[in-house]
């Protein structure tokens, strides 16, 4: 009988469109971004007219998620701290492909590696034409190779044999 993974308690959650550090960086800037225009209103005589910055659906999203409103000044700083503080410390692991993978694979990959290893895990890609097919996984302490070359490379005896019987 199989366990069941222990379920975290999770206050926080990010949305899978924040894959790994890029988005999370990107985010990051574009919050700091929104808090500064908002402070610099704040200083400005009422009823200057000024142009908000863009933001993006996925800061949208993240702030709807964890209901959390932009425009009180308390709850975008809590949002920053939080987000530096998963920049600096939330598990990360690079999965290396030969192609560029689609959003929603990668999508996928993060919502269970989110479920079943950690709530806060980065998702890294990288291209690495020597992978062919499948792909490598690498953490801070562990490498998993999971191509059809180092498949291929595990069963050379048995595909070597086999040759042979064919060839006769």
């Amino acid at each position: 009988m199989s366990e069941k993974p222990k379920t975290r308690k999770v206050t926080f959650r990010l949305p899978n469109q924040i894959i790994g550090s890029v988005e999370l960086i990107r985010i990051i800037r574009e919050l700091e971004k929104l808090d500064d225009f908002l402070y610099q209103a704040n200083l400005r005589t009422p009823g200057t007219p000024t142009t908000p910055p863009k933001y993006s659906k996925t800061l949208d999203e993240l702030a709807e998620i964890n209901q959390i409103s932009l425009l009180k000044e308390v709850e975008r700083k809590k949002l920053i701290e939080v987000l530096k503080k998963l920049e600096n410390e939330a598990p990360a692991m690079h999965i290396s492909f030969a192609v560029e993978p689609s959003i929603s694979f990668m999508q996928k990959i993060v919502d269970w590696s989110r479920e079943q290893l950690h709530p806060y895990i980065m998702v890294n890609v990288g291209l690495q034409p020597s992978v062919v097919v499948g792909c490598e996984v690498r953490t801070t302490n562990k490498i998993f190779d999971m191509s059809l070359r180092n498949r291929f490379k595990d069963k050379r005896k048995i595909l070597i044999e086999e040759l042979e019987k064919a060839n006769g």
